[in-house]
């Protein structure tokens, strides 16, 4: 990536940082056992069973377009999406309606968490040393109580590659 990409690719987490704010808000969301989270101004709205009509030569991460009051939204396998095993199917699987720049998508997770407030003190950098994910699409991490929360990058989740 370029420094042009880095900078046209910040994240909104990065950017209310940058503009002074002491803490953000996560809405948090379970892919299997793993805790992840969206900075909360990215979250449009959350659905539950929603009809898929899948793409034709889509990536293997699309599910499909789902129709949203008139808008048509493309649906992600986040799972795919960010190279996490598929694991057990859940039955009724959310979506996460998200925005980031002109883009809006829904995300399918297993469950839904909590909405966390943390002090942007608490967020560091990916380490390296994950293997299981992709570490361009995070955008940190934080050690809570018993688990850790992963803080997604929407904008790089939502490239198109």
């Amino acid at each position: 990536m370029t420094e042009t990409d880095v900078a046209t690719n910040r994240s909104f987490t990065q950017d209310q940082v940058q503009r002074g704010a002491k803490s953000l808000q996560f809405a948090t969301f379970y892919l299997g056992s793993e805790l992840f989270g969206i900075n909360i101004l990215q979250v449009q709205e959350i659905l539950l069973n929603q009809r898929i009509t899948p793409v034709p030569l889509a990536s293997e991460y699309i599910l499909g377009l789902i129709g949203l009051r008139g808008l048509i939204v493309t649906a992600v396998d986040l799972k795919r999406r960010l190279g996490l095993s598929q694991g057990e199917t859940v039955e009724e699987p959310y979506q996460i309606v998200v925005t980031s720049n002109d883009s809006i998508a829904s995300l399918q997770v297993d469950r839904i968490g909590d909405v966390l407030e943390i002090d942007v003190n608490q967020l560091q950098p990916p380490p390296n040393s994950l293997k299981d994910i992709d570490t361009r699409f995070l955008e940190g991490i934080t050690m809570l109580k018993n688990e850790i929360l992963a803080v997604l990058n929407i904008s790089a989740v939502l490239e198109v590659n």
